[in-house]
């Protein structure tokens, strides 16, 4: 065997390594942030919280219905209504029927980790458990599916 194949097999196999590592790193990163999701739920939960409001921010490639600063209303476990924060009209039909109470923002990011999404970011409310910044990439190599969502000032009923 010439020093080139040597040298060739070391570079495969060092490549195959390579490769054995990056899918460990990610497979312990996806159960980290899996897990970081479950123990922020489990908070939000046990403080019963059915009825509330909060503020949202979405930043996506939709129409500007959707990314306007909204004011969302929630009554046991219902978006109930929506209205935008510098208008203060209700949102469209349309736009609300799409709005997501806090527990569904929670089964989005599971989602999005099970699917294996490109990038999965996630901020919670050290409190209260709730998501703060969430930003989900669900595939890196598409343009324009990525969103990023901001939750403030949840108030409870």
């Amino acid at each position: 065997m010439s020093g080139k194949q040597v040298l060739r097999q070391m570079a495969v196999k060092l490549v195959c390594i390579w490769l054995v590592c990056l899918a460990t790193l990610a497979y312990a990163c996806d159960k980290d942030i899996k897990q970081r999701l479950l123990k922020m739920q489990q908070q939000w939960t046990l403080q019963n919280t059915s009825s509330y409001s909060y503020e949202i921010k979405k930043q996506c490639f939709c129409s500007p219905d959707y990314t306007k600063e909204m004011l969302v209303h929630v009554v046991d476990n219902v978006v109930t209504e929506a209205h935008y924060l510098d208008n203060s009209r209700k949102v469209p039909d349309e736009v609300e029927d799409n709005l997501l109470t806090i527990t569904e923002w929670f089964d989005e990011i599971s989602a999005a980790i099970d699917n294996e999404s490109g990038s999965v970011t996630v901020t919670y409310d050290h409190e209260s458990g709730y998501p703060v910044n969430i930003s989900i990439d669900r595939h890196t190599q598409r343009s324009d599916d990525e969103f990023n969502v901001v939750i403030s000032n949840v108030i409870k009923q």
